[in-house]
């Protein structure tokens, strides 16, 4: 059986309890969309340095060459990384390198723990830097 996803669909939120496999979802859509080309690029967004290395790590396993932190500090990546994996206090020092590394490649953007991500960043700096609709001011 074959599994299509949504070409329109811009957002999606997956909850489930600990150990259900989102990482392995989300990691399974970054694939697929990197296969079809729909991305060039996956941003992880982690709320912890703990989590930033289970996702490269996990990512590793799936085929999915993740760049590792130093990289996504400076908001880039190397030719032979197709993602970095970064904390979200890592996204707030350096914005504007994220945002115009997401604007210049399709990225797909994964925010893990979204709810951490909003409890400790200055309101809305995650937002800002990942949605792609200009700030409206």
């Amino acid at each position: 059986m074959e599994h299509s996803l949504p070409h329109t669909l811009k957002d999606f939120l997956a909850v489930a309890t600990p150990g259900a496999g989102k990482t392995t979802f989300a990691l399974t859509v970054a694939s697929e969309l990197l296969f079809r080309w729909v991305v060039d690029r996956i941003t992880v967004v982690a709320p912890t340095d703990h989590l930033e290395t289970q996702w490269a790590q996990a990512a590793a396993r799936a085929g999915i060459p993740i760049g590792p932190t130093s990289f996504g500090r400076k908001g880039r990546t190397s030719q032979y990384y197709v993602g970095v994996a970064i904390t979200s206090a890592g996204v707030v020092m350096n914005p504007l390198a994220h945002r115009i590394r997401t604007e210049r490649f399709k990225t797909l953007v994964i925010l893990d723990e979204v709810h951490h991500t909003v409890t400790r960043c200055p309101r809305g700096a995650v937002r800002e830097t990942f949605d792609p609709r200009p700030a409206l001011g």
